[in-house]
């Protein structure tokens, strides 16, 4: 039997003799290390870790200790990617055909309208523009979408169901908003980036979570991408935004289901009148209905988010129910509702941006700008003011050419004043 006190011992020397070999190797590292006089062998690389191997400093002087060095630097954080008129996806021309518009829809769907994460900022704060830069301005709001029951299938859901689903529609509104950019010159000009807020009227600061069929809707808007061509004479690239919609078309059956539904697709566009700065614009809302035969410009009325009234008014209608009958799924979304300030037939506009030999073409931006005018301009306003000469004769030719293709049209293509009453048509998001 080995004695403790032998034991006790060996362990003793086994510890002296471990902690000695530790320190020789301190020892030796510690001499094979240059000293500050000694010089770098050229031939070895060197590992630069730049600030990161550096003293804390303030960012002044690190920025400055890294300009005397001429290292590079690692920044972290969100660092701005404004993307300037030139690198934004163009839509040249409006497509021709009812297969184009479909392949361009399609070809969108990377750009589909996205919902803002619960908890942000319902109307967020512009950044300030500064002059000689060009950066983001941030989101804003441009229509604002409600919803209500259609009166086909209504009977369908039990009282209670429909109850919660009046009160659901009624408390709560969709905001669509495009985001916006600004160069030098501080000229306002969309992106392709598309959000939609979701919140409700009594608590307009914040989004909240929609339901899944509200995702559905947002998801079918996508964007094509700004009208227009760098070449365009005279025309600032960016003012006009197009976007696309899709929904289920279908016709009513006695049972209120839909009825083998097809695809149908709707144009809208986003507008900054010529004059647009970030101190000083509006987002002018122009929609086609009955699958883009004609353009509205949208009167928009109260500029809030949580204005009693939404920009459009979307009829939805349920054809299924689950969970024993008591919740309603696959809505469909039958007509929406919106105030009409002008129309204008598609027809006159492809006409318009085509020109004949006796009349130059009009790019899209160039027939919105001269829409806006006609239908904000008063019977006694001949025509618009404006205090350059040149200018205000190249408005006035291009004011009369608009004038005269539109009287060419048919009764239904006409300028309308503004409605009153909600205009009615057969659309859904």
């Amino acid at each position: 039997m080995t004695d403790p006190l032998i034991l006790r011992r060996a362990t003793i020397v086994l510890v002296i003799l471990l902690a000695g070999m530790v320190g020789w190797q301190v020892v030796k590292s510690t001499s094979d290390q240059p000293t500050a006089s000694e010089e770098r062998d050229p031939n070895v690389p060197e590992l630069n870790l730049g600030s990161f191997a550096q003293p804390s400093l303030s960012s002044k002087s690190e920025n400055e200790a890294g300009e005397a060095r001429g290292e590079l630097t690692l920044r972290v954080g969100k660092i701005g990617s404004a993307p300037r008129r030139d690198e934004i996806t163009l839509l040249r021309s409006l497509p021709d055909s009812e297969r184009d518009w479909t392949r361009a829809y399609t070809m969108a769907k990377g750009n589909a309208c996205r919902i803002v994460a619960p908890g942000a900022s319902v109307s967020a704060p512009l950044s300030m523009a500064r002059t000689g830069q060009h950066g983001e301005l941030g989101r804003l709001s441009a229509i604002t979408i409600g919803l209500e029951m259609a009166s086909q299938g209504r009977q369908k859901l039990p009282a209670v169901t429909r109850q919660q689903v009046d009160q659901y529609f009624e408390d709560h509104r969709l905001s669509v908003q495009p985001q916006l950019f600004y160069d030098e010159q501080k000229r306002v000009y969309f992106g392709t980036d598309c959000a939609a807020a979701f919140f409700e009227i009594e608590r307009p600061g914040y989004t909240i979570e929609p339901e899944p069929m509200i995702n559905v809707a947002v998801s079918r808007f996508r964007t094509l991408g700004i009208v227009g061509m760098p070449e365009d004479s005279g025309v600032l690239l960016g003012r006009t935004l197009a976007l696309m919609f899709a929904f289920e078309k279908s016709d009513d059956t006695v049972s209120g289901v839909a009825d083998n539904g097809r695809q149908a697709l709707e144009l809208m566009l986003l507008h900054l009148p010529p004059e647009s700065t970030a101190d000083d614009f509006k987002i002018e809302v122009y929609i086609t209905s009955d699958e883009r035969v004609s353009l509205h410009r949208l009167d928009l009325g109260n500029e809030a988010v949580n204005s009693p009234l939404p920009t459009i008014s979307s009829e939805v209608r349920f054809d299924k129910m689950i969970l024993m009958g008591m919740y309603p799924a696959e809505p469909v979304v039958t007509k929406i509702h919106f105030r009409s300030a002008g129309i204008l037939s598609m027809e006159m506009i492809t006409r318009l941006s085509r020109g004949t030999s006796e009349r130059t073409a009009m790019s899209l931006t160039e027939i919105l700008d001269e829409f806006g005018k006609l239908s904000m301009q008063s019977p006694i306003d001949s025509s618009p003011k404006y205090e350059d000469a040149e200018v205000a004769e190249a408005a006035r030719r291009k004011y009369e050419r608009l004038r005269a293709m539109r009287e060419e049209v048919s009764r239904d293509d006409e300028i309308s004043m503004p409605s009153k009453r909600p205009l009615m048509t057969g659309l859904d998001d």
